[in-house]
């Protein structure tokens, strides 16, 4: 007899799935054929999979915060409410209302939920009372509707439409925010550029990918409020939302901000008349587990923190787990404003607060939320000494952090791919323990465990996946050096080690300047500094390229080398050379900008593009330019590319400090 074969997720022919169930056809979170088993029974943080057994699920992504007798005390209104309306659609007779379109009402239990959400907002939304909430169905609706009544509210005057509107959203490097919105269009209300569109330069963030070898923590932070305070200087104009995430998700494996640089952030964002989101989908309802203020409840670190941001956001947690779906922003101050303007939040509102049984859960877990925190605050008690263990016993190759329901751990590597590989390997060992935390796109994992999980029986399950972890770094025998920056104790008076320890000042008359400011490590030879700095001068003023064409190629090379301060004066020249924004930002992600097929531009790109992926040029590229710049401009082309990489090398090599004008690179969002 042959046996069944297996499907791509696992399962065979022959397992026990109703007929015609088949999930390679589903094409979901997962690459097409690779979905994860059916689930068909759960108990505390153990579910049944059809076809391959128990396992141990530690992450999910906060989606579930009770389950048990919990889960179904949060669920009887709306159970109780869907029994009574089946029974009478059963009878054909007048039914309560299960779900209803906005467009023709909203269900009673709406207002119930608006009067248990407010006992959560911060003390001083509450007594301004000029809040609103616009209900959504998962989490990046969410945001864009919080993006969305942020730009109304504070930007209202505005024609969004304008060219120099302030509709620019400002978001952090190794942030995330829910991926792109699958309602674009040009004609909408708020204008093409206000559904959500990042600015194409990140702010800089207290990640670990940003910190340099060396920084205590007061200097990291000190040098990263500055840099933020320089970014707002160039682009206040632009940017009208602030978009931050007072504990990451899986961009930087639920890493808290400190709430302090926090505070400082907002603070300066709103001094310019820019206004902030505070996106708590993942660690809000009070899954953080930190302290309330007096008279508060703790559901948002916003609260919890002293944060004074314009809108907060949360998200799925809030249905319990149930699969009742409900999101949503809250704008904390503004609401008047909307009002008396006529408007609302444009963000679709097909299921904006129309599930009856998913505002009953809401309203449920809400009321229930103070009861739970001594919970998380245990769960958080639990995981933090297994947490600093891992970091101990990796040698720094893991950085494990969080804070109450919500931990993680990143795989310190300095290169992405060496992460990646890193995950591969972990997936398998989680695999074989039967162990599930949520791994991470950027090399790790995150842990989002039930409130009312048991924390012994957790631990030891958070143990197991510790060890997968540990054992992975040992695999993969990272050297220390080839390690993310750790913190150093905090010595205030001094300062960070610096690796270029020559003279700062020209000693000849050296051009060479990057920056705005001579280059240290060329002047310590002043031949050489004159030798550059002369190459410069010609490459930037004495060619027969054009400006732009010659900024295009530093923000390509600049892009290639991963040479932040680099980027920096080149997106500087960029913008004073009048190449276009479009053009900047698809530099900055590494794709091909959409020039015409027979510009010059393209012809610079594709040349420089080659020479810095392959050392060489193609026959094609090589032809295309020099019918576009003729053999003259052939060959200052390829000085160009040659001098800017010459930059890029001294920059990365010696760890130049960034420019006072620090324009954080996009890159590193992806770090």
């Amino acid at each position: 007899m042959v046996a069944p074969a297996p499907t791509a997720n696992g399962a065979t022919k022959s397992s026990p799935l109703p007929a015609g169930y088949e999930l390679d056809r589903f094409a979901g979170r997962y690459a097409l054929g690779k979905n994860l088993p059916a689930v068909d029974t759960k108990t505390g943080f153990s579910f049944n999979r059809v076809g391959s057994g128990e396992v141990r699920v530690l992450g999910g992504a906060c989606s579930e915060v009770l389950g048990g007798a919990n889960l179904a005390a949060l669920l009887r209104d709306g159970w109780e409410l869907e029994q009574r309306a089946m029974s009478s659609l059963a009878r054909s007779e007048p039914a309560e209302v299960l779900s209803i379109h906005t467009s023709a009402g909203v269900p009673p239990q709406l207002d119930h939920f608006l009067s248990a959400l407010e006992p959560h907002l911060p003390g001083w939304a509450r007594a301004e009372n000029d809040w609103c909430v616009n209900l959504q169905a998962e989490g990046a609706s969410a945001v864009h509707a919080a993006i969305d009544m942020a730009l109304q509210a504070y930007h209202g005057a505005e024609d969004f439409n304008r060219a120099d509107a302030r509709t620019w959203v400002a978001c952090g490097a190794s942030s995330y925010h829910g991926p792109a919105s699958t309602s674009p269009g040009g004609a909408t209300p708020l204008g093409a550029r206000a559904k959500g569109l990042t600015h194409p330069v990140r702010y800089p963030v207290p990640s670990p990918f940003l910190r340099h070898r060396g920084e205590d923590d007061a200097s990291f932070h000190g040098r990263l409020l500055t840099e933020f305070r320089s970014y707002l200087d160039t682009y206040e104009h632009e940017i009208g939302v602030l978009l931050v995430e007072p504990q990451w998700g899986s961009s930087v494996a639920a890493m808290p901000w400190p709430p302090a640089l926090l505070q400082a952030y907002i603070a300066e964002a709103k001094s310019r008349g820019i206004a902030v989101v505070s996106d708590e989908i993942m660690c809000g309802l009070g899954r953080h587990g930190a302290q309330p203020t007096p008279g508060g409840t703790g559901c948002f670190l916003t609260e919890c923190w002293e944060l004074t941001p314009d809108v907060v956001t949360f998200g799925k947690s809030i249905g319990g787990g149930a699969g009742h779906l409900l999101s949503g922003a809250i704008l904390l101050s503004g609401a008047e404003r909307l009002s008396a303007a006529s408007r609302t939040a444009f963000q679709s509102h097909t299921y904006a607060g129309s599930s009856a049984r998913a505002l009953a859960n809401g309203a449920a877990l809400l009321d229930a939320l103070p009861s739970w925190r001594p919970a998380v605050q245990a769960i958080g008690d639990a995981i933090a000494p297994i947490a600093a263990e891992l970091n101990e016993a990796s040698g720094g190759a893991v950085m494990a952090h969080g804070q109450g329901a919500l931990w993680g751990g990143l795989f310190a590597h300095s290169d992405k791919n060496a992460r990646t590989a890193a995950n591969l390997a972990f997936k398998k060992r989680c695999a074989d323990a039967r162990v599930l935390p949520y791994f991470v796109p950027v090399g790790g994992f995150m842990l989002t465990p039930r409130y009312d999980d048991d924390p012994e029986l957790l631990a030891g399950a958070v143990k197991e996946m510790a060890q997968c972890a540990l054992e992975t770094t040992r695999e993969m025998g990272w050297a220390p050096a080839a390690l993310l920056p750790l913190a150093r104790p905090s010595t205030p008076s001094t300062p960070p080690a610096q690796r270029y320890q020559g003279p700062e000042e020209a000693t000849s008359s050296s051009t060479a300047c990057l920056l705005d400011g001579p280059v240290g490590p060329w002047l310590a030879s002043a031949p050489l500094a004159d030798a550059a700095g002369e190459l410069g001068r010609v490459v930037q003023h004495e060619t027969s390229l054009e400006p732009r064409e010659v900024a295009m190629a530093a923000l390509a090379t600049a892009y290639a080398h991963r040479a932040p301060a680099q980027w920096t004066s080149a997106v500087q020249a960029a913008k004073s050379a009048g190449l276009e924004k479009m053009h900047i930002a698809a530099l900055a992600r590494g794709a091909v900008p959409a020039f015409e097929s027979t510009s010059r531009e393209l012809a610079v790109y594709a040349v420089a593009a080659d020479l810095l992926e392959h050392k060489r040029v193609s026959s094609e590229h090589y032809a295309m330019a020099v019918t576009a710049l003729g053999e003259k401009g052939m060959v200052e082309l390829v000085s160009a590319v040659g001098y800017y990489t010459y930059v890029a090398l001294t920059v990365n090599a010696f760890e130049l400090a960034l420019p006072a004008a620090d324009m954080r690179a996009p890159w590193k969002a992806d770090a």
